[in-house]
């Protein structure tokens, strides 16, 4: 069976689950039948790909992502000095803010800190244990969302902030 008609774009891509959710790989959104976009794109003779796993309760969105790991799309973990590194060159922080957390392990960037001390107590603990202990920064983690969401950022912003910072060697 090919999961992939051709001619496949992994990002604008759409998977149709079991019980009849639609996601978009260009919005990373479910999205209705009667999108816009997603008529569009069945217009050209396009048709989703079955919703990768095994029953609509396990077609989740990261059984969408795994299948598009090989492609490129999208984006993989990276190290924590790959984020800190890619927040300074995108400017939302300082490189001295990114340099100071490898100073000492216990300061956040302004940006960042001001996110994580809204959060409850036990939310802010796991967000500083995550990234002043961690090794790595999970794209699906909540605290990525959360402060990415702070910063305007959409998921296609996330995924493409998660690629730059990949090739970061």
């Amino acid at each position: 069976m090919t999961l992939f008609s051709t001619p496949f774009n992994p990002m604008n891509w759409y998977f149709l689950s079991e019980d009849g959710r639609i996601y978009s790989t260009a919005t990373m959104s479910l999205v209705a039948a009667s999108d816009a976009a997603f008529q569009a794109w069945q217009s050209m003779g396009l048709v989703p790909s079955p919703w990768p796993g095994n029953g609509a309760a396990n077609q989740t969105e990261d059984t969408i992502r795994a299948q598009l790991v090989p492609y490129g799309w999208p984006c993989g973990d990276i190290s924590l000095r790959q984020f800190f590194q890619q927040l300074a060159i995108a400017g939302i922080i300082t490189q001295d803010e990114a340099l100071a957390v490898y100073d000492n392990r216990r300061t956040l960037p302004a940006k960042i800190e001001t996110v994580v001390a809204a959060m409850s107590a036990n939310d802010a603990f796991d967000a500083r244990m995550h990234l002043l202990g961690g090794q790595t920064v999970e794209r699906n983690h909540p605290m990525v969302k959360i402060f990415c969401t702070s910063q305007n950022m959409t998921p296609l912003d996330i995924d493409a902030f998660f690629r730059a910072a990949g090739a970061l060697h």
